[in-house]
């Protein structure tokens, strides 16, 4: 339903609705103003037109057009959001990776593929046995899943923003973590990393003698977690799994398949993995 000229630019400050064929003309927005001004939006299409896409307009939760159908669970969500479990929530963009992740692994969980899914991103290296549980965001049981709770309270206990694992599978014999990627990079450093050293704990998996010299911030984090948690729960199978798509492969910002190799002292804790296969 989209143009293909995108982005389809009257002059510097103003652009066409992103919809073939609509001719409907918005202000461009600048800065935080996308945030707030009703002049950037599509009166026909109840989209708020971006250079170069789009998001939908969250009165009466129109974030739910970015959900198919068949998983459109509107309650658990507005629980998840109204638990405040889930931080960041950008469900009514285009290019929302909550969104994709929400539709793709609920959709697997709906129809019972939840173990042929785990052979898929492990490669068939962790064996999880049925039932397999599906944790979003550390939504579990109506709050935040108590184990990543404890997680939170060990790595980071004045963090504002913390780590918040896209999915979590969750069998009685293993565990995935999922950092799951479509637009944002996986490469970037962040000044508080030398924290997550509390303990000595990291140098149990990691071959770097300090974890700032990894340039993957957010994936040290994330595996961490999944130790930690593993341990918790006395689970023997861990492993990280960084999903990206398959073109951005090569990108530098993203070529994370050298993480497990260069830094863990068990590389096959960690796969990268691409949502085409």
């Amino acid at each position: 339903e989209l143009r293909e000229d995108r982005p389809s630019l009257v002059d510097a400050n103003r652009i066409r609705c992103h919809v073939r064929d609509c001719q409907e003309v918005v202000v461009l927005p600048r800065g935080s103003e996308w945030k707030r001004t009703r002049d950037n939006l599509c009166p026909h299409h109840h989209i708020f037109v971006h250079r170069q896409t789009y998001r939908f307009d969250d009165t009466a939760m129109g974030w739910q057009r970015n959900f198919l159908v068949t998983v459109r669970d509107t309650e658990q969500l507005e629980a998840m959001r109204r638990s405040k479990t889930k931080f960041e929530q950008r469900w009514a963009h285009e290019n929302s990776e909550d969104a994709l992740t929400w539709n793709v692994f609920r959709t697997l969980e709906k129809v019972g593929k939840l173990s042929d899914l785990v052979k898929v991103l492990t490669e068939d290296r962790v064996q999880m046995k049925e039932p397999i549980e599906l944790i979003p965001w550390g939504y579990h049981g109506g709050g935040l899943w108590d184990p990543l709770k404890k997680a939170r309270a060990y790595f980071e206990p004045r963090k504002g923003v913390p780590t918040e694992p896209d999915v979590v599978l969750l069998s009685r014999s293993g565990l995935v973590f999922i950092e799951a990627k479509f637009g944002s990079p996986n490469k970037r450093s962040e000044e508080d990393i030398k924290s997550y050293e509390k303990g000595g704990f990291y140098k149990q998996y990691f071959a770097t003698a300090q974890l700032a010299e990894v340039p993957y911030s957010q994936l040290v984090r994330h595996f961490l977690f999944a130790a930690y948690i593993a341990n918790q729960l006395r689970l023997s199978q861990f492993m990280l799994v960084n999903l990206v798509r398959r073109n951005s492969q090569q990108d530098p910002r993203n070529a994370s398949g050298n993480f497990g190799q260069d830094c863990l002292k068990i590389p096959e804790q960690f796969r990268q993995a691409v949502w085409e296969d």
